[in-house]
Order: structure tokens, then C-alpha cells, then sequence
């Protein structure tokens, strides 16, 4: 009546679950059933079409909390129970891991080493004549482990013997003639020559190199290096002493800030994978080491009384217990901490 049309239609355009308008029709005539047919179909499309303008004109915050709402619609509704059950359950997984205390272990490549170890350098410059010992020998203190040249000191001995002759010969002469100034500079002569004569006798008694404790040598070989040089103190051999082991672990830098004196841990070596050996720190050193592209740190512990037969350079893996936490923060704290230092970078 109020506006004179013969026929009024107003279809609904709805989308699922919602209605995201009206479209109002009138004319003078009445609408067929086909036509009811017709406009319904157009509902459904201009719906679709109309929703999907709405969303491209939608604000950033709009749309999030849209998309918010609607997933947590999802949440509580009938559908999907299979994806539902499985998420829950994965949460629960994800709390009960977050929650629950585990041990929390560092490892790192671990290296035995013997607790004493002596150096034999070389007592001057010269060259390697005899060299019968060798790494993995079994030695005792004293035992010859390489001979230097001593051709040369014999000769400078037989020099300086026949020097320090002839200025003990000239002093005599010159003390029987009266002559003071002549006996003290031949006085001198002969002192000079005997502080040289001890010098060359000091070195032909260190031609020997020998191994200054009892043990294992665990460094050097020079079997294949006989007639090179060697430098007054370079070191040619390392000897374990063999009444006691440590373990020298190699931290990695990111890890060595749980480390501390006094912690507990355990030793398994590639030799004898099917054990565990106890230990104790005993020492963090502060200085940083790259290796493999990566900064380590030494880490020194203390094998226990029970420690199997061992030899220097046994290789192995070794875990630190430093203390408990949660199982999910153990197992991401790599990736926490990569993330952290990332993003620290990345702020102005």
C-alpha cells in the first residue's frame, strides 16, 4: 500500500552460517515460481560476491580479529572432531613436556688425557741422529728416547781442552818469570776456556733425550725425521705419566655458561661404547679455542677410582649434568637462543 506495487520480494543473500544482506525487489506484477527459482540462485552468488568486496575493503585489525573469531568459533563447534581431538592432545603433549622436569645435560666431544704430563725438549740446536722412541711406547724414566749429533761438541771439546793447555801452560811460564801482567791475562784465558769446556761437556751430556717419567709417550715421532734440526727447546715428545687420567672437554661457547667446577657427568668412549664412566669438573678454563668453525672452551673433570684401563688420546662423548628444566625447553633451547641473538641483530 505504501508504495503502490502490485508485488514485493525481498531474498535473502546468504552466505554459510551468516546473512550478508537483502535484496529488495518490486513491480506491478506478481513473481512466478521460476522466478522465485532464478533469484534465489542470484542470492547465493551476489552473496558470495558481496562478502568477498567487504573482506578486500577491511582493515588489517578488522580482518584479524575476523579471522580470529572465526577460528574460535571453529574451536567449539561440530566440526572436525578428528583435527580437534588431535590438536588437544597435542597441546596437552606440549604442557605436560613444558611442565615436567627433566635432567639437563651439556655434551661435547671429550678426549682422555694422562693427569701428569712431561715434555723432553731439545737441550740446544742440532740435529736428530737416533730416535728409537716413538707415540704409544711404553717407557721408563730415563729411557732414551732420541740421540742428537755430537760430532761437533766432541770437536769444540778437544778446542777448548787444548786451549784452556795451552793457558795454563803460559800462566806457569809467566809465574816463573815474574811476570804478573802476562800470568793474570793468561789466568783469564784459562778460565774462559774452562767456562766454554764446561759449557760443551754440560751439552754432550744432554745429547741424550730421555723420558723424564715414568708413562707413556703420547706425542712425537721422530723415526722418520732423523738428520733434521731441532731448536733448543722445542719440545719433541709428551709423556703421560701412567698413575692417573683426565678428561678434557671441548664446550662450545654457547653452552659453557652452565658449566661449573664440582658438577657431576658422564664419560662414554668410542672404545667402549656399551658404558658409562663417572667424572667431576675440576676446571673451566677461560680461554676460548676455534676449531671447525666454532669457539670451544676447556674443560677439565676428574675420572672416578672405578675408570677402566685407559690409554692417552681416547676419544669419546661427554654430558654434564648441570641441573633440571623442562623437557620442551631443552630440547629448543638451541633454537630459542639462535632466535634471541637474530633478533637482538636485527633492532636498530
Amino acid at each position: 500500500e505504501a508504495t503502490g506495487s502490485a508485488a514485493l520480494l525481498a531474498q535473502p543473500l546468504e552466505q554459510p552460517g551468516r546473512v550478508a544482506g537483502v535484496l529488495l525487489l518490486e513491480r506491478d506484477q506478481p513473481f512466478q515460481p521460476d522466478e522465485l527459482m532464478l533469484l534465489e540462485a542470484l542470492g547465493l552468488a551476489l552473496a558470495t560476491t558481496l562478502a568477498q568486496r567487504r573482506r578486500a575493503d577491511e582493515g588489517l585489525a578488522t580482518h584479524a580479529r575476523r579471522s580470529l573469531r572465526t577460528q574460535a568459533m571453529r574451536l567449539v563447534d561440530s566440526s572436525h572432531p578428528g583435527l580437534k581431538l588431535a590438536a588437544g592432545a597435542s597441546a596437552l603433549l606440549l604442557l605436560v613436556l613444558a611442565l615436567v622436569p627433566a635432567p639437563f645435560r651439556i655434551a661435547a666431544p671429550a678426549t682422555v688425557e694422562g693427569t701428569v704430563q712431561r715434555a723432553a725438549v731439545a737441550p740446544f740446536d742440532g740435529f736428530v741422529r737416533e730416535a728409537p722412541g716413538r707415540a704409544g711406547d711404553s717407557v721408563r724414566a730415563g729411557q732414551v728416547l732420541a740421540v742428537l749429533e755430537d760430532q761437533e761438541l766432541r770437536l769444540e771439546r778437544v778446542r777448548y781442552e787444548a786451549e784452556l793447555e795451552l793457558a795454563q801452560r803460559k800462566e806457569s811460564e809467566a809465574m816463573s818469570a815474574g811476570k804478573r801482567v802476562e800470568q793474570r791475562l793468561a789466568a783469564a784465558q784459562a778460565n774462559q776456556a774452562r767456562a766454554q769446556l764446561g759449557l760443551v761437556m754440560e751439552k754432550l751430556a744432554r745429547v741424550a733425550i730421555t723420558a723424564p717419567v715414568d708413562g707413556v709417550v703420547v706425542k712425537g715421532d721422530l723415526s722418520q725425521q732423523l738428520g733434521s734440526p731441532v731448536q733448543q727447546g722445542q719440545v719433541l715428545f709428551e709423556v703421560a705419566a701412567g698413575d692417573g687420567w683426565r678428561v678434557v672437554l671441548k664446550v662450545d661457547e654457547r653452552d659453557v655458561a652452565h658449566v661449573q667446577p664440582g658438577q657431576a657427568g658422564e664419560l662414554v668412549l668410542s672404545s667402549l661404547p656399551d658404558r658409562a664412566w663417572p667424572f667431576r669438573v675440576q676446571r673451566v678454563t677461560p680461554v676460548s679455542v676455534a676449531e671447525e668453525g666454532r669457539n670451544t672452551f676447556r674443560v677439565e673433570a676428574a675420572l672416578g677410582d672405578d675408570a677402566p684401563a685407559l690409554s692417552p688420546n681416547m676419544q669419546g662423548v661427554a654430558k654434564v649434568s648441570v641441573g633440571r628444566a623442562g623437557l620442551l625447553w631443552v630440547w629448543t633451547r638451541p633454537v630459542l637462543d639462535w632466535l634471541r641473538l637474530a633478533w637482538w641483530k636485527a633492532l636498530p
